[in-house]
């Protein structure tokens, strides 16, 4: 990933994670460590590791706003512009990531529900580097 993207992508999360009651692992932590805490989790710790990956991705899509009208640059991933997606749904793609891509397991979450969204919806035009 270039350097573009990695300070496009702390800067999202970091921005969309400020408001968040849940747990400070969660913030910080592996998809492996996600994965662990949601499952098992009760059912309100569950809902706030879903509207974390909600606001993450609402945070990623800003970020391919900002990329195609301010830097004129391509998207990041390629979601239908009309798919809303709920958390549920969210980690449902971040698991499938993690069963194509096992590494996925040891980096941050925020950075493998980006990868697994890339994956999802991939984008016509390859992206540079």
């Amino acid at each position: 990933m270039s350097q573009r993207l990695c300070n496009i992508f702390v800067a999202v999360v970091f921005a969309w994670s400020i408001p968040l009651t849940a747990k400070a692992e969660l913030i910080e932590g592996s998809t492996a460590e996600l994965f662990q805490i949601y499952d098992r989790s009760e059912w309100d710790t569950r809902k706030q590791i879903e509207t974390m990956l909600a606001m993450t991705e609402n945070g990623l899509k800003s970020a391919n706003i900002y990329l195609a009208t301010v830097r004129n640059e391509p998207a990041l991933f390629c979601q239908p512009e009309k798919l809303r997606l709920a958390g549920r749904q969210l980690m449902n793609i971040l698991r499938d990531g993690v069963k194509s891509n096992q590494s996925l397991l040891q980096k941050p979450w925020g950075l493998a529900l980006l990868i697994s969204l890339q994956s999802t919806f991939p984008c016509s035009q390859p992206r540079p580097n």
